[in-house]
């Protein structure tokens, strides 16, 4: 298992959890090195902040019996590089699970405040 995200910061916080982590230009700059056949399963943090020439040169590198699991907010902010690829996958009819439960926000105030901006409640948020 391997965990990929278009920044070194949403990187680092995959690496937090324990999962072996690196950028989606590292891996693709050392891709399909040492492979061997293995599968892979790779975790694709912060996927809306990925541009559709990152997500097609990875997916273009998947090996047969590699697995990717996408993790993304399509509200949240787009990736610099052009292209919308999470969303497009979604609009495609990509297999989804949401999350409904908050869990990185440990503080009750803040937390409310998030659950109002997830709903578009900027006013009651403020």
């Amino acid at each position: 298992m391997e965990g990929l995200a278009p920044t070194s910061r949403a990187a680092q916080q995959l690496g937090g959890a324990g999962i072996s982590s690196s950028t989606l230009q590292h891996h693709m700059a050392r891709s399909n090195l040492n492979r061997r056949g293995r599968k892979h399963l790779y975790i694709v943090d912060e996927s809306s902040l990925a541009s559709t020439r990152q997500v097609n040169d990875f997916l273009y590198q998947l090996q047969e019996g590699d697995r990717v699991i996408f993790v993304g907010d399509s509200r949240q902010h787009e990736g610099v590089e052009a292209g919308r690829p999470f969303q497009q996958l979604l609009d495609a009819g990509l297999r989804t699970a949401h999350l409904d439960e908050i869990v990185r926000q440990k503080d009750p105030a803040l937390k409310q405040v998030v659950q109002h901006l997830a709903r578009g409640q900027v006013r009651e948020a403020v």
